[in-house]
This record gives C-alpha cells, sequence and structure tokens, in this order.
C-alpha cells in the first residue's frame, strides 16, 4: 500500500472513532444490566434534515442481519484481509480505485473495531426527513459511498480500460488474437505473395501491333 493511501485510512479511523466517541458523551450513554440508556435528548446537527440519536446495532451496514454479531466479525475481517492483500499486490490499479477500495477498507475496520470491542456497532446519525432509513455512522457513510463509486467505475469506465490494454498489447504483438471479433475484418490481413506477381509486364512500343 501507498503511504497517502495509510494517511487516509487513519483520517477515516480518527473520524469515525472520534465521532463515536463524541456521540455516547454528548447524549450522556450509559450502559444499565446490559442495555443503554441515553440520559440526554437527541441533537438536531439540521433541522429537519439530519440529528443524532444513540443506537447499538449487533448485524451489518444500516441494521441488517440483526443479532449476526460473531458471523459478521469473521467475514468482515476475512473481508478486510483480502482486500488489503489485493491492494499491496496490485498497486498499478487505477487511483481512483484504489482509493474507493481503501475507504471501503476504512469504513470496515471502524465497524470492525466496534464488534470486537464492544460486540456491536455504535450508530447515530438519523435522516429526518426519511424516517424509515436506518441510523448508521461515519464508517457506513465511506462503505456505501465508496461501493457505489466501485460499482460505477467497474461497470462503465473498467471495461474501457481493459479494451485499451488489449490493443496496445495487440500493437506490440500483431499474432496477438484479436480483442474484439468485430476487428478481425478491419485488422485482417491479406498475403498475396512475391510483390513482382502483381505487376503488369511493360510492353515496349515495337511489340504492339
Amino acid at each position: 500500500m501507498f503511504w497517502y493511501e495509510i494517511l487516509i485510512i487513519i483520517a477515516v479511523l480518527a473520524l469515525d472513532l472520534g465521532s463515536k466517541y463524541g456521540i455516547v458523551n454528548a447524549l450522556g450513554i450509559q450502559h444499565v444490566d446490559g442495555e443503554f440508556v441515553q440520559t440526554k435528548s437527541d441533537i438536531e446537527f439540521i433541522k429537519n434534515f439530519i440529528s443524532f440519536s444513540y443506537t447499538e446495532n449487533t448485524g451489518a451496514t444500516f441494521g441488517s442481519f440483526k443479532g449476526k454479531t460473531e458471523l459478521l466479525t469473521a467475514i468482515t475481517a476475512i473481508g478486510m484481509v483480502l482486500l488489503i492483500i489485493f491492494l499491496f499486490f496490485n498497486k498499478k490499479e487505477n487511483k481512483f480505485f484504489r482509493t474507493c477500495l481503501v475507504l471501503i477498507l476504512a469504513g470496515g475496520l471502524g465497524n470492525l473495531y466496534d464488534r470486537i470491542v464492544f460486540g456491536y456497532v455504535r450508530d447515530f446519525i438519523v435522516f429526518d426527513f426519511w424516517p424509515s432509513f436506518a441510523t448508521f455512522n461515519v464508517a457506513d457513510s465511506f462503505l456505501t459511498v465508496s461501493t457505489i463509486l466501485v460499482v460505477i467505475y467497474a461497470v462503465f469506465f473498467m471495461p474501457k480500460k481493459v479494451r485499451e490494454e488489449q490493443e496496445k498489447k495487440e500493437l506490440a504483438d500483431k499474432t496477438a488474437p484479436v480483442a474484439y471479433p468485430y476487428d478481425a475484418l478491419k485488422n485482417e490481413e491479406i498475403v498475396t505473395g512475391d510483390d513482382s506477381s502483381d505487376k503488369t509486364k511493360d510492353v515496349s512500343p515495337d511489340e504492339k501491333i
């Protein structure tokens, strides 16, 4: 991994874990008999848009897979290891693509920390204009947005990049198979043999009838 990618991970983790710590204190979260109690009222961050209200999520991102903490912890840990290996051995990948993967890694590590240390993920961001939307945190935000960007890149930009790289290889080695079937007609070369056979023999004026 590159040094700036490590800095991105550190920055996202600091923002995620720092925001969770700040919300726990700002809302006066206490635990009594294994249950949390919020001793202070919710914080309205942007009126009628975003507010902060604490909750503990034993599932995955945006509240899915409730009560599967152990399984999710194992899956997340394996996924993070595989992602680190990919980033380490594929340093020539597009920088935008790599940055999105790094943000996914950072978000995943933030929630993985919560699951290992607390047994749940601390969520607190609420969309007031969308009551049915799940409560989430900073790590979830980076995970979701980066995943969407990766999908967009993979669908609309990666095929073009693959084709360009294949065409460069074909130019370097003309014996390589063409990248796409419809390019075969364009690139086909017809071998006709000795050029001298195609030349019209000159006829002198004396030989004309």
